[in-house]
């Protein structure tokens, strides 16, 4: 068998595999005419069923706490990380992730004690 000859079957079989298990075909009397087996082939007769999706999470909201406090939004987690705006007492984030004492926003960073948390950052 040559190299072009062994990469075209590689490739039906990918194709194929594809297609069972994504349900387009679920018997072997579906393949395709160019699919037909040789002595040397192996046939796979079923196609994957139930395949599990991702879980998405829920967003959590979260709220900066005190009504005239006001706490840096960072372009990283640490005070290393430039300014690049200013959360406020009462302010509605969505929670993206944590690292260390410090929250992910949409907008940046904000250390975990804007809410509530006792993280070791400042302002």
């Amino acid at each position: 068998m040559t190299h072009s000859h062994l990469r075209l079957k590689l490739f039906i079989c990918a194709v194929i595999f594809t297609q069972l298990a994504c349900g387009a075909m679920t018997t072997p009397a579906q393949l395709p005419a160019y699919a037909t087996p040789t002595a040397t082939d192996v046939i796979i007769t079923s196609h994957v069923q139930n395949i599990p999706t991702m879980a998405t999470k829920t967003p959590q909201k979260i709220i900066i706490v005190g009504d005239d406090t006001t706490w840096n939004i960072r372009e990283g987690a640490g005070l290393d990380y430039p300014v690049v705006g200013i959360a406020h007492g009462g302010q509605e984030f969505v929670k993206l992730g944590e690292s260390g004492a410090w929250v992910k926003v949409p907008s940046g960073w904000i250390c975990s004690r804007a809410f509530g948390g006792n993280g070791e950052c400042n302002k």
